[in-house]
């Protein structure tokens, strides 16, 4: 089912409106439409055209809906107006203009003789709560202007206006609508041609029946037709709605509406268009219209189309008849036998034929040229109400521009398609499906699988198992003269395919080549997932530099083929990536004939070697103990190594001071008084450093050979201590200092 954008349904309808002379009395015109949403939810439309000198618009109106021959389920709901802007881009309410610069309608003057219209819009959503065959959505307004010239006392009637739908074998229908502007105004005694431009999103088939104005009343039980107001001659729903002296017609195929209106009037229309799909009526929509006939003089123009320019398309009986699938093109004219005319021509194309394009030239001559190009996809086929509206703006009196809507029905017809080319994974089925024409025949092209693949070599839709890429032709035994009826499709087998990869490992900071192994004998592309260090995540054997802070990645290689997802083939891939080794110890200073215990880290995947190797106790480890040969300093170096990877290396440094040997002295006497320079013998020499305790009496405690001048005895003891590693050792001596003795005398008496 095809969506719809809020504008393409909501299209522009037309309306021939007319002025009432009762300030009660207001409606001039309206129509009821739907689109499906979904499930059972539609979006209601209602379109009324106020007369500008009737009552004020209602800020909502009441939509009633209910079934019949179901569960006669009934419900009423409100419609707000419309918000958003209406085509073509307007604000809703804006009048439905159409007259000639400088000149107002009653919309802008209310004394003006040129009546004037508002076209407003409501809307609603409503779910219906079941499937019904008979669904209808019915408004009524009062009440209808009071000046109309063919209905019995039309302003005490209510406008009444419904739709119809069969949600039992139509669920998920759109109404028809319509695409062509309004046109108010005809001029008595001239030719008119006009036409709805209805169209069926669904490609439905539409039939276009007048009926009689309706009014009911004023609540949701049902409605009446209104009679006509006797007349010569008489009105009827054949050949004279309206005033035309019974030459009035409907083309029930495509809603063409001709007529050379006799007298000046205002009369009511109503047109009926039924949708209609697999024989049996699925709905309907009713446009309620009022038609001015003024007293004027214009020239009617025409549209005709240019043989010579048919292009991939032919013409008959009217009709221009092209196929699916096929571009076609042709040109067209308005024109007008009056010389001083100035013709603008629109159409509906893009609205009723998306993807088509009209292109115009002389524009605002009596001779405006269109040419109209489309390439109609295989699902645009059949009937299709293009219509061409040329407006004359000459402006003559009373100052209202005049327009005609022709039609040039278009004929889609279907071309022998099949859908589509596909691709399959050996040992799997295609449904193939032929459409345009009937009486079909298989056939298949050499090269591939035999026809016995198809289940069937006579219906539309046989289910093929090629076992290799086969090409399959169907031919239609209905042939139309301009279509193909024969087309052919192509079922791609994908052979198996195998994928595989060793997981394998790596080294932080390195740039490790993959090396993938894929067998198939198609076109494939690769997908790596993730793609966390790799150079490309869609070529076979990318390069990877995982980052560092992960031992282990895992990543899936996804493998397809002759672009089939269901046939690809898969991986999984594990990397392992040492992250090298940290080493803990420091540089560090030990005595001589100590060891250093080495406290590292790292992945024993690695090969680890010490240098230099003496006095390691394992050199092929990464936590060896090392026992320094000598008084030195010495750099150690750990290399760990893995292949195809950077040597990852650490060092450090060890310095062995000597533990001193210290002798402090012999013992040593002197008087008191005397000084005594001391004479320690330390070895080995090295840049140690020396204490004396008690320092007292001592010039340099803090060297090696002070001078001691104390005064009395002390036991000193001298301490030796290495720089870095405080190697330590300590002596210890004894210094006599013996006092003078001194002669005393006593003096005689």
């Amino acid at each position: 089912m095809k969506k719809f954008t809020y504008f393409l349904l909501l299209s522009v309808s037309l309306l021939f409106t007319a002025a009432p002379k009762a300030q009660a009395s207001h409606c001039a015109g309206a129509e009821l439409l739907f689109q499906w949403l979904h499930d059972s939810t539609y979006q209601i439309f209602y379109k009324f055209y106020r007369d500008c000198v009737g009552i004020q618009e209602a800020s909502s109106v009441t939509l009633c809906y209910n079934n019949t021959g179901c569960t006669s389920y009934s419900n009423s709901v409100s419609m707000t107006k419309v918000t958003t802007l209406i085509p073509p881009g307007v604000a809703n309410g804006t009048e439905v203009a159409r007259n000639c610069p400088g000149v107002q309608t009653t919309c802008g003057n209310s004394s003006s003789a040129i009546p004037g219209y508002r076209e407003w819009w409501y809307t609603v959503n409503v779910t219906l709560p079941s499937r019904c065959n008979h669904w209808t959505f019915a408004v009524y307004q009062s009440a209808r202007n009071s000046a109309i010239t063919n209905l019995t006392n039309p302003g005490g009637q209510t406008l009444y206006t419904e739709a119809t739908l069969d949600n039992d074998d139509a669920q998920g229908d759109t109404s028809p609508f319509f695409s062509v502007k309004p046109v108010p105004y005809i001029c008595d005694g001239v030719p008119y041609t006009y036409n709805n431009g209805a169209y069926d999103i669904n490609n439905d088939s539409m039939v276009f029946t007048m009926i009689q104005p309706l009014t009911n009343s004023g609540n949701c039980t049902g409605s009446s037709s209104i009679a006509w107001v006797s007349a010569t001659p008489a009105f009827n729903l054949t050949d004279n709605p309206l005033q035309t002296n019974n030459t009035f017609t409907i083309n029930s195929s495509n809603g063409l509406m001709t007529f050379t209106p006799s007298g000046t009037q205002r009369a009511v229309i109503t047109v009926r268009v039924d949708e209609w799909r697999n024989g049996i009526k699925i709905g309907s929509v009713m446009r309620d219209i009022q038609v001015i006939v003024l007293s004027c003089t214009i020239t009617q123009p025409g549209v005709d189309v240019t043989t010579a320019t048919l292009n991939n398309c032919t013409m008959s009986n009217g009709t221009i008849q092209a196929c699916a699938a096929t571009p076609f093109s042709f040109c067209f004219q308005g024109n007008t036998s009056d010389t001083a005319g100035i013709l603008v021509v629109n159409d509906n194309s893009t609205t009723v034929m998306p993807g088509s394009v009209v292109t115009y030239s002389n524009q605002q001559t009596d001779t405006v040229t269109g040419c109209f190009s489309w390439w109609p996809t295989v699902f645009d086929t059949g009937y299709k109400i293009f219509t061409v509206t040329v407006n004359d703006s000459t402006c003559r009196p009373p100052g209202i521009l005049f327009s005609q809507t022709f039609t040039i029905p278009i004929y889609i017809w279907p071309a022998t398609t099949i859908l589509n080319d596909t691709t399959i994974c050996l040992s799997k089925s295609a449904n193939l499906l032929a459409v345009g024409g009937g009486n079909f025949t298989w056939t298949v092209l050499p090269g591939g699988s035999p026809l016995s693949t198809l289940t069937c070599t006579t219906c539309n839709n046989p289910v093929a198992t090629p076992t290799l890429t086969t090409q399959y032709v169907v031919t239609s035994g209905i042939t139309n003269a301009i279509c193909k009826n024969k087309d052919t499709v192509t079922v791609t087998v994908i052979q198996p395919i195998s994928v595989s990869i060793a997981d394998t490992t790596t080294c932080v900071n390195n740039s490790l080549p993959l090396f993938v192994n894929v067998t198939t004998t198609n076109n494939y592309s690769v997908l790596w997932q993730p793609n966390t260090g790799l150079s490309s995540d869609t070529v076979v054997n990318p390069v990877v530099s995982p980052p560092s802070g992960t031992a282990t990645f895992t990543y899936i290689i996804t493998v397809t083929a002759g672009g089939s997802a269901a046939c690809a083939a898969y991986d999984t891939f594990h990397l392992h990536v040492l992250q090298g080794f940290r080493v803990f110890n420091g540089d560090t200073a030990i005595c001589f004939g100590k060891t250093v215990q080495v406290k590292a880290l790292g992945d024993p995947a690695y090969f680890y070697s010490w240098t230099p190797v003496a006095g390691v106790s394992s050199p092929g480890s990464l936590a060896p103990v090392i026992t320094p040969g000598g008084v030195s300093i010495q750099t150690y170096v750990v290399t760990g190594t893995y292949p195809g990877c950077r040597d990852s290396v650490n060092s450090f440094k060890i310095t062995t001071e000597p533990v001193p040997t210290v002798i402090a002295g012999i013992y040593r006497q002197i008087c008191s008084g005397d000084t005594v320079h001391l004479a320690p013998i330390v070895t080995p020499p090295y840049a140690y450093t020396y204490s004396w305790a008690p320092g007292s009496g001592l010039d340099y405690p803090n060297t090696l050979a002070p001078i001691f001048s104390g005064l009395s005895t002390v036991h000193l003891t001298l301490t030796v201590t290495s720089p870095l590693a405080k190697c330590t050792a300590n002596d210890s001596m004894t210094i006599n200092v013996i006092k003078k003795a001194f002669l005393q005398f006593s003096p005689s008496d």
